[in-house]
């Protein structure tokens, strides 16, 4: 793609709608970085990149180098990181996609809110990136996915269209393919616009953390706890390591609520956990990094999507590839769904025939799937490098 198109001409066509001193080329890069400040701005480069074949890509530094022999547009979002509207009244916030998370989580505390469902490293993470990229974070019972959080979206589809749902409630609109650009990794759409649902920050929270003599034993109790106290999030995990914060086996979580009603919920999760597991003495700043937990490297990790009725069978494989050197981490509890982290090799090493079928990995069948409906919706494979980005 892209082939036979020079630096300057790609600056040339798009200087006619967006201005030069906005529009810069570096020939190291192969790359002409265009800075939009509006919607219709980043609508104009698509179209541009959808007629002529050309590559397009965000101009964020996070995420894993893209290789091209030829000339692409890289978008920097800087000029698109406004805040520009709350309703403390609806709980909504609207958010443009390049503002960076640390800052939002700032200038939502000061309102006495938050994000109920936040990436495990934040600070210089940008809006778009977090609701694209395939790592899901901390999220829980209580309040569901990252995408759970999304009421509406302002968006550029492939073709340099732009799209937008309405802030109505969804069965009186009709579909909704706002979820289908969130969950494809940007293969159909860059989001520009996003009304997020935010919380009140609870007036008190509680992090507790158990110790199992194995993640398998853990399994019941979470799901009971999920049911009838829904934390805010809960994690089972698997942790040989020299870092003794955490037990190597454990279940912890995140409650919210305040007096006595918390206190309550604290000692209904000891009854259900009851002598499955042992209470830890853990540091809340451990919990709250969750610096402990095995936190891999994304290119060494992969995530594995379970239904509640095959969970039991692939834990038990897992811990046992895990040996005395592995990690994993279970998270998620909603909707009798979860999403199993582990490393790579981990999961090369796991017998997972008892789930009678193949899982589904977000870095194959899921990118397979994804590359079927992108022929239709991207016939010139404008967006098609975007995914690579968090490429596992």
């Amino acid at each position: 793609m892209g082939n036979g198109i020079s630096g300057a001409r790609i600056k040339k066509g798009l200087g006619r709608t967006i201005p030069a001193h906005r529009i810069s080329v570096s020939d190291a890069l192969r790359s002409v970085i265009v800075q939009p400040d509006s919607l219709v701005e980043v609508a104009d480069a698509v179209s541009f990149a959808a007629r002529e074949g050309v590559v397009i890509l965000p101009a964020s530094g996070i995420g894993r180098p893209v290789p091209l022999k030829s000339w692409r547009i890289r978008l920097s979002l800087s000029r698109l990181s406004a805040i520009t509207d709350y309703s403390p009244d609806s709980g909504l916030v609207c958010v443009q996609g390049g503002v960076k998370m640390g800052y939002l989580a700032e200038w939502l505390q000061e309102k006495g809110r938050c994000l109920a469902v936040t990436p495990d490293f934040a600070e210089e993470m940008e809006l778009w990136e977090y609701l694209l990229s395939p790592h899901w974070g901390r999220f829980g019972p209580l309040f569901g996915s990252k995408w759970d959080q999304v009421f509406a979206v302002k968006a550029v589809l492939p073709s340099g269209r732009p799209y937008s749902n309405s802030l109505s409630p969804a069965r009186a609109t009709g579909p909704d393919f706002s979820q289908v650009i969130l969950t494809a990794g940007g293969r159909f759409g860059i989001p520009l616009e996003i009304y997020l649902r935010v919380r009140k920050l609870p007036q008190r929270r509680i992090f507790l953390t158990f110790a199992f003599d194995s993640v398998s034993d853990a399994i019941q109790p979470a799901w009971t706890l999920a049911r009838d106290i829904t934390p805010a999030y809960l994690e089972l995990g698997l942790n040989v390591s020299t870092d003794t914060a955490f037990p190597p086996e454990y279940m912890m979580m995140e409650l919210w609520g305040e007096g006595r009603q918390l206190t309550a919920k604290r000692e209904l999760v000891r009854k259900i956990v009851g002598n499955s597991g042992k209470f830890a003495d853990v540091r809340h700043e451990s919990v709250l990094t969750s610096a402990a937990t095995g936190e891999a490297k994304p290119r060494d990790c992969a995530d594995l999507f379970l239904h509640k009725n095959n969970l039991e069978g692939a834990l038990a494989a897992l811990e046992e590839a895990c040996g005395t050197t592995g990690r994993m981490r279970v998270r998620g509890f909603t909707e009798n769904q979860v999403c199993v982290s582990t490393q790579r090799n981990t999961l090369k090493l796991a017998d997972l025939g008892t789930l009678g079928a193949n899982p589904t990995f977000s870095s194959e069948h899921g990118a397979q799937l994804l590359d079927v409906v992108a022929k239709q919706l991207d016939p010139q494979g404008v967006f098609a490098r975007i995914p690579q980005l968090w490429e596992r």
